[in-house]
C-alpha cells in the first residue's frame, strides 16, 4: 500500500483542506502532474476526471506518515465523501513515476468547466502571494512533535 498521495484542489498546501491533511504528512510537499481533467465543479472545489488521461492537472505530491496511514486515509475518504459517491479513492502515478493515492470525482456535469492551468495553489499557478502560500508548517515525527516551516517550490520554467 502507497503511502503517498496526489493532491490537487483544496487538500493542497496553503488550501482550505490543507490544515486536516496536515497532521499526517512527513516531509516537505513535491510539485508534481498526473493525466487527467481537473473540472470546476462549481462548488468551491475541483474534480479530477479521466485519470490518467486528457492533459496533465498539476499538484503536490505527500507522504503520508506510515504509522497513520490507515487512520489519515480514513479521514481523507471521509472530507472526500467516498461513502457518499462523491469521489472515490484511487491509485495512480504520476509523471515523475511515483505511484499514490488520489481523489476521482464521481459526478460529471456537461455545465461543468474544464480547468487547464490547474486549482489555484497548484505549483505553476497564480496565487497571491501570502505566507500560507509561500511556506508551511510539516510535522516533523519525533518524540517531542515539533514542526517546522519549509518553503514550497513550484516547478521551474
Amino acid at each position: 500500500m502507497s503511502s503517498r498521495l496526489f493532491v490537487y484542489g483544496t487538500l493542497m498546501p496553503g488550501c482550505s483542506r490543507w490544515p486536516a491533511l496536515n497532521k499526517y504528512v512527513i516531509g516537505p510537499p513535491r510539485p508534481d502532474r498526473i493525466g487527467g481533467v481537473l473540472l470546476d465543479t462549481g462548488s468551491g472545489y475541483p474534480g479530477l476526471v479521466s485519470p490518467g488521461a486528457g492533459g496533465l492537472v498539476p499538484g503536490w505530491l505527500v507522504t503520508l506518515e506510515i504509522t497513520a496511514l490507515y487512520t489519515a486515509l480514513r479521514n481523507l475518504d471521509a472530507i472526500e465523501g467516498t461513502d457518499r459517491g462523491v469521489y472515490r479513492r484511487i491509485t495512480i502515478t504520476t509523471l515523475a513515476g511515483q505511484t499514490c493515492w488520489t481523489y476521482e470525482f464521481l459526478h460529471r456535469e456537461p455545465t461543468m468547466t474544464r480547468i487547464t492551468s490547474g486549482w489555484p495553489g497548484a505549483p505553476g499557478t497564480y496565487r497571491k502571494p501570502t505566507e500560507s502560500a509561500t511556506s508551511l508548517r510539516v510535522h516533523e515525527p519525533s518524540s517531542n512533535g515539533r514542526t517546522r516551516r519549509v518553503a514550497l517550490r513550484g516547478p521551474r520554467g
